[in-house]
């Protein structure tokens, strides 16, 4: 026997497979399957109650144990010599350890154009970002944390100070802060400044270093 029934406004087949007794006296065994099929909009039509009905809320921003993904750009000049700028391109994952209190891992390609060659790169990222003053549509916060740099020339370049350039291979050590506004009800809009230093900590002969200021803007969404 098959039978359809709604349940909270979601269809359900409910089948039943009776097995005829083999003996006297033998009970007759049922077995019975239910599914849900599919969700059909409830008699008012309400999407939000149809939503409610498969799936659950997202977390709201900057709720403990949620996790959100993000996409930025941004551009930086050094603080020494303006001829000596990068421009940055990547995303990343943010979790937040506890409310408003959130771990962002970083993955960003680079492009160098500064003194001698030109170079780009990739850089891995982790910060710590607080946002000490979060209200329902908006956020203030500070950030700081470090990442390793890989570069396909010499980051510094050469120069007459340093005819060798730097390395390879660099730290990016970085701090600043910045705010975030909700464009809608899960997308936020973020933007920020930071010093960005880059240097190689004196893991080669050559280390001079670069510090910059850094701006960038991007947007971030929940999973």
């Amino acid at each position: 026997m098959v039978t359809l029934r709604v349940v909270a406004g979601v269809a359900v087949v409910a089948i039943s497979i009776m097995a005829p007794a083999s003996g006297a006296g033998a009970e007759s065994l049922r077995v019975d399957f239910t599914g849900a099929l599919f969700a059909q909009a409830p008699p008012d039509g309400s999407e939000a109650a149809l939503q409610t009905a498969t799936a659950g809320p997202k977390p709201k921003f900057g709720e403990k144990d949620s996790w959100r993904w993000m996409l930025q750009v941004g551009g930086a000049f050094e603080v020494r010599d303006s001829d000596n700028r990068f421009m940055l391109l990547g995303g990343g994952v943010s979790y937040f350890i506890t409310d408003d209190l959130s771990l962002d891992l970083e993955l960003n390609g680079m492009y160098f154009d500064q003194n001698g060659d030109d170079a780009f790169g990739v850089n891995i990222a982790l910060l710590l970002r607080w946002h000490f003053v979060a209200r329902d549509t908006w956020s203030i916060y500070l950030d700081g944390g470090a990442g390793v740099l890989e570069t396909t020339r010499k980051v510094p370049g050469s120069s007459p100070q340093e005819p060798d350039g730097g390395s390879r291979f660099n730290f990016t050590p970085q701090a600043g802060g910045g705010f975030t506004l909700a464009l809608d009800e899960h997308t936020r809009f973020f933007a920020g400044i930071r010093w960005y230093h880059i240097s190689n900590a004196q893991l080669f002969e050559d280390n001079p270093g670069r510090d910059h200021i850094y701006l960038y803007a991007g947007v971030s969404l929940p999973f």
